[in-house]
């Protein structure tokens, strides 16, 4: 059980590092986005 556990932590890992990578341009464009509209108001 113990020999598991680190593979199962390092595949949720890579799973969260996965979504992060793809949500971060979103969030990022976004941010921007709202940073030039507010500098052009």
């Amino acid at each position: 059980m113990d020999s598991r556990a680190p593979r199962l932590a390092s595949k949720h890992a890579l799973s969260l590092t996965t979504i992060a990578s793809k949500l971060a341009p979103t969030v990022i464009g976004m941010i921007a986005k709202r940073a030039i509209f507010a500098n052009l108001t």
